[in-house]
């Protein structure tokens, strides 16, 4: 057996035989980009009696996995609560999950799906060693100088890895738009957990590069009490019901919010006319300076963006 699959799958092996034999629920956490699905896939073929599902309305053995494609589908989540309902006794699930920042948000913290969730195992980056083998697998042959490169670039994401080899360099966007629109709006805590960041740095310098969002990984929440934690800080400052709402559509959008979309959640929805661009900029200007670990820039004519300071 490879060492590419064999170090990351053995792994994950390991958590889904106790989840298959001990009969509870778990979430299989990545981003795009990082071959969860080839694990998955492979651990399916490798137990018969487990069921590979990546699609609603199918019917669910003892031991099935869920690949819904959370990043493509709006309605990945609504997706697995039907299959949880429907769950017998004795039925256990592995629900994939490509969109990490799903966690924080109230639609899941609400949902049939967390309530009945053992366990999260977070599938990380691959490791020099194995990004070695899995260009020799692919039929490549690099020395130390360039695969230490290829790591660089690629932070040990296998999409990224196979981009760099063999990749056509003018589809660079293509290839990387799907992994930063998920991980825009993950945590750094969730990031680190991947393997995809150390201290406050994404690893893959593919992606720094090619980020048009200069704020990546805003870790930034707001309590049920309106409290505001950054950085895994908690501070004693509390903000309104709409900075709160402002605060989540940021963050929804890359850190980026419009004048329009201000003016809808402070005032309602078609008062923009009615209030001043000045009124616009004050109420975000005091809402930058509840902030501590971040501030909010003006993007000149259209809106408002999240930095770090």
């Amino acid at each position: 057996m490879s060492l590419v699959i064999s170090d990351r799958y053995s792994e994950l092996k390991k958590e889904l035989d106790a989840a298959k034999k001990l009969k509870y629920n778990v979430a299989v956490v990545s981003v795009p980009g990082m071959g969860s699905s080839r694990l998955l896939k492979k651990y399916a073929r490798e137990n018969s009696e487990v069921k590979y599902i990546s699609s609603p309305g199918e019917d669910l053995a003892d031991f099935s996995i869920l690949d819904l494609a959370y990043d493509l589908h709006d309605d990945a989540l609504s997706w697995t609560e039907d299959y949880f309902h429907k769950a017998g006794s004795g039925q256990s699930v592995a629900v994939a999950i490509n969109t990490p920042f799903i966690f924080e948000q109230i639609d899941f913290k609400k949902s049939f799906f967390k309530g009945h969730l053992y366990k999260i195992i977070w599938i990380r980056a691959m490791v020099e060693v194995e990004v070695g083998e899995m260009i020799l697998e692919m039929g490549e042959k690099v020395d130390k100088k360039q695969l230490e490169e290829i790591m660089i670039q690629s932070g040990g994401l296998p999409q990224l890895v196979k981009y760099e080899l063999v990749g056509d360099k003018d589809q660079v966007s293509y290839v990387l738009e799907p992994i930063l629109k998920v991980i825009n709006k993950c945590s750094p805590v969730d990031l680190e957990k991947l393997g995809l960041m150390t201290g406050d740095k994404i690893i893959s310098k593919l992606l720094v590069d090619n980020n048009k969002n200069s704020g990546l990984g805003f870790d930034i929440k707001i309590g049920f009490d309106l409290s505001i934690k950054e950085n895994r800080d908690e501070g004693d400052i509390k903000v309104s019901l709409y900075e709160k709402k402002i605060i989540e559509k940021m963050l929804d959008n890359e850190g980026k919010i419009t004048k329009e979309e201000v003016s809808d959640i402070k005032w309602g929805e078609g008062k923009y006319d009615e209030y001043s661009d000045q009124a616009i900029n004050k109420a975000m200007r005091r809402l930058s300076e509840k902030l501590t670990k971040y501030k909010i820039e003006t993007i000149p004519k259209v809106g408002y963006k999240l930095a770090k300071l």
